[in-house]
């Protein structure tokens, strides 16, 4: 197995099937519990098969070493000290997710422990240990995955983010960037320049890019971005305007008075090309709208071959 294959992505790749407390329990009896599993600082208490939260090892042991805490508490029940602001999780839930649920609470958590679930029915435990071994292996992965020339995530990244934000259940845009008439350009002027445009379009579109957004590479010219839905069009406008204010470092100027310049195409004919632009498909995803990232990487793909066809730098927009 490869060592992309072992790396943990999910809540289930991480929880471990420890055991766990039933609601009709008395106080003393999960006392004795956590005396028998001497490894356990917390566990989920079920009630119907379903999980009412988590309950400390450490809430009961210093409400025993209270002053008549034993003869006061010993006999009621353990749901009443499930912790309330317990972390539960789905199976499916990516461990960035987790990640940033934990860093956002304002509530200790038990013990650095969440609880998974599974339709809803207990699956496991997870500890942040293992969440935090499982976060670095990814970041080293996809360090080893982005992009030589640009250094941006590369085709795992973008899938993982992807399928992120369809878990997240927020509206988001998936936009699929294409340069025009870049295959052209790098004939003429010789891969190095063309490297430089490449470099200079990820700086650029980094530059339009939000904390909690994503920026990837696919690989030569195509690039991804995950957007939030607000003011998307005069975001990309701005990108546009950038774009095309860059176009005199990158040509000779008689070539900008002129909007292109001859060369061959791939037939070795001569014909004139224009300058670069970009394309730009749009796929604006709603909530539950798709299940997996390549159902909807696949309709970003055909938006963006729909923008290709048209003149300059454009974008369209696809319905779904």
């Amino acid at each position: 197995m490869s060592m992309k294959e072992k790396i943990a992505r999910y809540a289930r790749e991480i929880a471990k099937p420890e055991p766990t407390l039933s609601a009709q329990l008395t106080v003393a009896q999960a006392v004795d519990f956590f005396l028998k599993h001497e490894t356990l600082t917390a566990t989920a208490v079920i009630k119907d098969q379903q999980v009412l939260g988590l309950v400390e090892r450490k809430t009961l042991t210093d409400l025993f070493s209270s002053r008549f805490g034993r003869e006061l508490n010993a006999k009621k029940s353990i749901a009443r000290f499930v912790e309330k602001q317990s972390l539960i999780v789905s199976t499916n839930t990516p461990l960035e997710i987790i990640s940033k649920m934990i860093t956002e609470r304002t509530a200790s958590n038990a013990q650095g422990v969440f609880v998974v679930t599974d339709n809803s029915s207990y699956f496991g435990l997870g500890y942040f240990i293992d969440l935090l071994r499982a976060i670095t292996e990814i970041k080293m992965m996809l360090a080893q995955e982005a992009n030589p020339l640009t250094d941006l995530p590369g085709n795992k990244a973008i899938q993982n983010a992807m399928q992120a934000q369809i878990v997240a259940k927020q509206p988001f845009l998936a936009l699929y960037f294409d340069l025009d008439h870049f295959k052209a350009y790098n004939d003429y002027y010789g891969y190095e320049k063309g490297d430089v445009v490449l470099s200079s379009l990820a700086q650029l579109l980094r530059h339009h890019v939000r904390d909690d957004e994503f920026l990837g590479h696919i690989g030569g010219d195509d690039f991804i971005l995950i957007w939030k839905v607000d003011a998307w069009q005069e975001r990309l406008l701005h990108i546009f305007d950038a774009f095309s204010s860059r176009l005199s470092k990158w040509y000779d100027p008689e070539q900008i008075a002129k909007g292109g310049f001859e060369g061959l195409d791939r037939h070795n004919k001569t014909c004139f090309f224009s300058l670069m632009s970009l394309s730009v498909g749009v796929l604006a995803v709603k909530v539950e709208q798709f299940q997996y990232e390549h159902q909807l990487a696949q309709l970003a793909s055909k938006a963006k071959k729909k923008a290709k066809s048209l003149t300059g730098n454009s974008w369209y927009v696809m319905e779904h």
